[in-house]
Formats: structure tokens, C-alpha cells, sequence
């Protein structure tokens, strides 16, 4: 499995991208979307200075969304958002790659982050490149289930980092450590074998 991290230009022909651009100090945070009958609906939290000007921006624009306020405050707000071209969305789902939630837009960049075969993450960037959509590979990682410590693996690697284990020279040996946790000098060994694996395989 492959989680990869897009930062993908929206058209300026959707309102919600030309708003963003003309206003760069607002980012809005997709809390939510579906696609249906070549139409989408999104919730959409709205953080910024001048949040007057930018539903304003929203409203003026050629192809302009259907906006919702559903919540308002002096610099946040909750939309509802009905947009004819979701081209994201509509790219995710002909890949059959899910969208995880919030997507991040700034200055006309969605920041999205997917997760599925690579097979599938590949089909997603080829429909992004096939509407037209400039994007770029901020971050991209193999298995990112497989390459996170358990609490018990952070615990010990950070307890020896603290006590000097991994110092030169070492101020602190394992059986010191061992004691210091309270474990097995056996089990110490083990854990901290198993997260420097997953280190420094992540690392590679």
C-alpha cells in the first residue's frame, strides 16, 4: 500500500480556486465531500482575515458554487458548498482511491492525501494529469501501517535516548536501561531491536 501526499493546482475556472488565490490569507479545510450526478457537495471550514471579502470573491466568480453558511463568526465560517466540477473528487473516485479528511486549500493548492495500492494511486494521478491538474509529490511512503513504533517501541527508544544509550560514548548500558524501565534486559533488547528496525527502514 502506498499513502501519498498531493498538492494539486485547482483551475481558476472554480470559484472556490480563484477566491483562495485572491485571498492566499484564507485557507479553507474540507471537512467533508461527495460526488453524485456530475455534481458534488462539500462542507467546508473557512479560517481567515477578510472573511467577508472572500465569500464575496466566491459569489462574483463566472461558475460560482452554491454557497451555505451554515455557521458564522468574525474570521471562521462553515459552508456548504454545491459545485458542478468537483474535479478532485470525480478523479478520486474513477482511481477508486480514497480521500482522507481534511483537505487543506491555500492560494488555489489543494493539499490532499490518499492511501491504496500503488496501482491506484498511479490511476489517480494519471486522471489528474488527463483534466488538465498540475500537481506535485510533497510525500509519498510505502506500508505506512507497518512503519509506526508501537507505544511500547517509543517508549523504550525514548527512555534510551534520555538516559544516554545512544550517546558516544554510551552514558547509560542496556542492562542500566533495562533496570531503569523495570523489564527483562532480554525484552529491552528485543524492543528496541524491533524499533530500530522500523527506523531505520523507514529511514531507507
Amino acid at each position: 500500500m502506498l499513502q501519498s501526499r498531493l498538492r494539486i493546482s485547482l483551475h481558476d475556472e472554480l470559484a472556490v480556486a480563484a477566491a483562495s488565490r485572491a485571498h492566499p490569507e484564507v485557507e479553507l479545510s474540507v471537512l467533508g465531500a461527495i460526488p453524485s450526478d456530475g455534481a458534488g457537495a462539500a462542507v467546508v471550514r473557512v479560517a481567515g482575515p477578510d472573511l467577508e471579502g472572500f465569500l464575496a470573491a466566491m459569489r462574483a466568480g463566472d461558475a460560482a458554487e452554491r454557497v451555505r453558511i451554515l455557521e458564522r463568526g468574525a474570521e471562521v465560517a462553515i459552508l456548504e458548498l454545491e459545485s458542478a466540477e468537483p474535479e478532485v473528487l470525480f478523479a478520486a473516485r474513477g482511481a477508486g482511491t480514497p480521500i482522507e479528511f481534511p483537505v487543506r486549500v491555500r492560494d488555489g493548492t489543494a493539499t490532499v492525501t490518499v492511501a491504496g495500492p500503488r496501482e491506484r494511486v498511479a490511476a489517480l494521478t494519471e486522471r489528474l494529469r488527463s483534466l488538465g491538474l498540475e500537481y506535485d509529490v510533497d510525500d509519498a511512503r510505502s506500508d505506512p501501517g507497518a512503519s509506526r513504533l508501537t507505544d511500547r517501541q517509543r517508549e523504550v527508544v525514548l527512555a534510551a535516548v534520555e538516559e544516554g544509550y545512544y550517546d558516544t560514548p554510551r552514558r547509560c548500558t542496556l542492562t542500566e536501561l533495562a533496570d531503569e524501565l523495570g523489564i527483562a534486559k532480554s525484552t529491552c533488547s528485543e524492543t528496541l531491536h524491533r524499533a530500530e528496525e522500523t527506523i531505520v527502514k523507514r529511514y531507507a
